[in-house]
């Protein structure tokens, strides 16, 4: 009996869980607008789907499935995680990280 496909519904259960709660910790840190918290959530959901999707067509012995999996929904992932990222920093952050390190020039 094999037990590859329970151990990874499981993972990817474990995975859901963790990024919803990393979401949610950065929410009462940084206070997300709406459109920051809606593509970290697309963000988490297709990161979850892409490791689903390459991880059954791997086992299935479709390694072109796996390949195109992650291209498809890997990269959407990717992007909207770091959309989301750039939602969350604020216009002055920048300026005032470089402002904190008196070593370093400021780019600004």
């Amino acid at each position: 009996m094999s037990y590859g496909i329970e151990i990874l519904f499981f993972a990817l259960g474990a995975l859901s869980v963790l990024g919803i709660q990393l979401l949610m910790a950065l929410n009462l840190k940084y206070g997300f607008e709406w459109k920051t918290m809606a593509l970290g959530c697309v963000s988490v959901f297709l990161g979850v789907f892409t490791l689903a999707w390459s991880a059954s067509s791997l086992i299935e012995g479709e390694n072109q499935a796996a390949g195109l999996g992650l291209i498809l929904f890997g990269l959407p992932a990717l992007m909207s995680g770091l959309m989301a990222r750039k939602f969350l920093q604020k216009p002055g952050d920048l300026k005032k990280a470089c402002a904190q390190r008196p070593d370093s020039e400021n780019p600004i």
